[in-house]
């Protein structure tokens, strides 16, 4: 078996403000959730490289659903994209700081989103160098935009190879 290292409690006191490639080696994972007046929710999430370069995308439909169970939803697919493409040195961010904490710490047998919360520690404690921080919603711009406009996909989960029309102008201008 390979080694195992797993940060998936590194919250820093510095937050960052902007979006940061990751060191050299790794790559980095944005994920978001989009809950609409519906409750109807989506996620997306954008993989990218220590350049910045886009690696792949991806937008799912959740259903019904309340945010924090999105964001919990969309971090997992999120995970899972990363190991269907053998990525294995990973930093993956979220802007709920409700799920990051629900990752974090034992809720209990009783909590009501047990399932969720151990099925993305389950993906996280895989064999893989993960890191799982807390991100701004301001520095995961991209991975917002592509939650947001999954409302308005046909299917019910899409994987980008390329960057997508609604969030390749940020990527140009590098309001990520």
């Amino acid at each position: 078996m390979g080694k195992y290292k797993h940060q998936i409690f590194n919250f820093s006191d510095r937050e960052e403000t902007v979006w940061k490639a990751p060191p050299q080696g790794y790559l980095r994972l944005d994920t978001d959730a989009s809950v609409n007046h519906e409750q109807k929710a989506t996620g997306g999430g954008i993989i990218r490289d220590s350049y910045g370069q886009w690696i792949l995308g991806y937008q799912c439909k959740l259903g019904y659903a309340q945010s924090t169970t999105a964001e919990l939803h969309t971090l997992r697919q999120g995970l899972q994209c990363c190991q269907q493409y053998g990525l294995k040195n990973v930093i993956a961010y979220t802007d709920s700081m409700e799920a990051y904490n629900l990752i974090m710490r034992d809720g209990g047998q009783n909590h009501p989103l047990r399932e969720e919360i151990n099925a993305a520690r389950n993906m996280i404690f895989s064999e893989w160098v993960l890191q799982l921080k807390y991100a701004p919603r301001d520095t995961i711009r991209c991975a917002d935009r592509l939650a947001k406009t999954a409302h308005d996909m046909a299917g019910n989960f899409t994987i980008w190879t390329t960057p997508t029309p609604n969030v390749w102008t940020s990527l140009r201008r590098r309001v990520l």
